[in-house]
């Protein structure tokens, strides 16, 4: 663990954040004398919040935060992972993901052939997007379409696919929409979900699709 050093600049319209990692230091587990509290922040502007501000959902950044956290508490990770990360804390508190089945319904669509429909989200790599779209290509079944929702440009994401992306969007057998959406989303449009994430054990959007009546390849 890391002492950290935290500084804010304010704008009319944000605040940036920037911080220092410092050599590591013993840290007693979530002790109100912890020397994880070493963070200086400007005036107007409380611990908590700061931590806040460097808080995350990857394995790299827990690994630089994880002594703030001593700050709260409580805790509360929607996975198991993040779980085990936050053993050292006497109130982490484990909430699997849920999704509220109210708003995500099936919609009962019929569609021309066999959709299958992927979310990209803001970072394709680590949802498997690559993998997906890799996949596709090489299916047998010509009756059937790819429906992708990215909230960027897939060809910028992943150039060495451009040729491909094109190819099947040509085919009319590839459909990207790029757009932000609200809930509950595009879940309509495919028959069958498809998520091979690279990080997430299990993604938010695999409960919304299944509770939208989709099966889920994972």
């Amino acid at each position: 663990a890391s002492t950290t050093d935290l500084q804010a600049t304010t704008s009319s319209s944000s605040t940036t954040f920037q911080f220092t990692i410092r050599p590591p230091r013993p840290i007693r587990p979530h002790s109100r004398t912890s020397r994880s509290r070493v963070i200086s922040a400007p005036p107007g502007m409380t611990l908590r919040p700061a931590a806040r501000a460097l808080s995350c959902r990857s394995t790299s950044c827990l690994a630089i935060s994880i002594p703030l956290f001593s700050l709260f508490d409580f805790l509360i990770s929607n996975t198991l992972r993040h779980t085990s990360a936050f053993k050292h804390h006497k109130n982490c508190i484990y909430i699997p993901w849920g999704t509220n089945t109210d708003v995500f319904v099936p919609q009962n669509m019929p569609h021309d052939r066999l959709t299958f429909f992927h979310s990209a989200g803001m970072n394709p790599k680590r949802k498997g997007t690559d993998f997906v779209i890799l996949a596709f290509a090489q299916l047998a079944e010509n009756n059937s379409k790819l429906m992708i929702h990215s909230q960027i440009d897939l060809i910028k994401h992943f150039p060495e696919l451009s040729e491909l992306i094109q190819n099947l969007s040509s085919q009319g057998k590839l459909e990207i929409i790029e757009q932000e959406v609200k809930a509950p989303g595009l879940y309509h449009l495919g028959d069958i979900y498809v998520y091979p994430s690279r990080l997430d054990g299990i993604g938010l959007t695999i409960a919304e699709a299944m509770s939208c009546g989709l099966p889920t390849i994972l």
